[in-house]
């Protein structure tokens, strides 16, 4: 160990004098800069306008964010910048889909990363303000944005991703599909015909003002929040992050599942609920108690109702509406 710091001072104290040594010769920033900035190999943006008539875009991109907007046009805008060396773009039109993929050239030597302006590594799809689509969305690295200034609508939205965040506001689906590996989901403002699905290995999950048929999320590391959502049924999984749920109302039954972290319910109504906690308290907040049935059991922690201790277990067998809440460690709070 002794040893070990010796190294590391002395790594210090050279690579301190390196850098003096830069200063004293005349150190060129604008170089510096030049060299980590790689803005000049993309050069001009690339503009490709639609001619077909189309009711699907399929978007596969190795390293880009897509950005999604609306013009007064009728056809499809794509703007994109393309890479001098590392880029291949491929775009195509055929039975009525828009095809739009990017692959980028894999580097197996060690190479000085370089940065690169957002811009320039977004790609832009304008859409028609009065036509509606399906999509398919693959993309290896970067974020995805379909935020709209007022309400559009769509058919079937799939999102597949590994790293990055997907935000999505003011939208009319028909279904909703999100798959992300790293990465946090916004939804917000958005009606669902039917199904709402959302899994994240790393990850938050955010759902605020959202209608669908069922809805079932999934993130194994990240907090699941959710803000006045309507819908048939709720499933929400969590391994590790807090899961909250305020102002909803669920028609059929809500049903939880964590490992570690707390949940909280507040000003929500639904036909039951179901709850598994594995480590975290769970407190849940209703209008009036006498419309609940409880059973509730902890087996290291306590159970209160309205504030009063029940110890580990409290059954009740009035109330037309089931709470079922097991914790192996937590406490579990029913008050009104």
């Amino acid at each position: 160990m002794k040893g070990l710091k010796i190294l590391l001072v002395l790594i210090f104290v050279i690579g301190f004098g390196l850098v003096a040594a830069a200063f004293t010769m005349g150190l060129d920033f604008d170089k510096i800069t030049d060299f980590i900035n790689d803005d000049e190999a993309y050069g001009e943006e690339i503009i490709y306008d639609t001619t077909e008539v189309l009711d699907t875009i399929n978007i596969k991109v190795d390293t880009r964010h897509v950005t999604f907007e609306t013009h007064t046009g009728s056809n499809i805008r794509v703007r994109y910048h393309a890479h001098e060396d590392k880029d291949t773009w491929t775009i195509t039109e055929a039975e009525g889909t828009l095809s739009i993929e990017q692959d980028e050239k894999p580097y197996w030597l060690i190479v000085w990363p370089k940065l690169t302006t957002r811009t320039l590594k977004t790609l832009y799809v304008s859409l028609p303000e009065s036509a509606s689509f399906d999509f398919n969305i693959e993309t290896g690295t970067g974020d995805i944005s379909f935020e709209m200034d007022q309400i559009n609508t769509h058919g079937d939205l799939f999102v597949d991703s590994g790293t990055g965040n997907l935000n999505i506001e003011n939208l009319d689906l028909n279904q909703l599909n999100i798959s992300l590996s790293t990465g946090s989901v916004s939804l917000v403002n958005l009606n669902i015909v039917h199904d709402l699905v959302a899994d994240t290995n790393t990850g938050d999950i955010n759902l605020t003002t959202v209608t669908a048929a069922s809805v079932e999320l999934d993130s194994n590391t990240g907090e699941i929040d959710i803000e006045e959502l309507s819908a048939d049924s709720l499933f929400a999984s969590c391994d590790t992050g807090r899961i909250a749920i305020e102002s909803s109302i669920i028609l059929g039954e809500i049903i939880i599942d964590s490992s570690t972290g707390s949940i909280e319910i507040n000003s929500t109504t639904a036909d039951g609920f179901d709850i598994n906690s594995s480590t975290g308290d769970v407190s849940i907040s209703v209008a009036s108690l006498e419309l609940y049935r409880l059973d509730l059991k902890t087996d290291v922690g306590v159970v209160r109702v309205d504030g009063i201790n029940q110890g580990t277990t409290h059954i009740t067998t009035t109330g037309s509406i089931l709470i079922k809440v097991r914790v192996s460690t937590g406490t579990i709070s029913i008050t009104e």
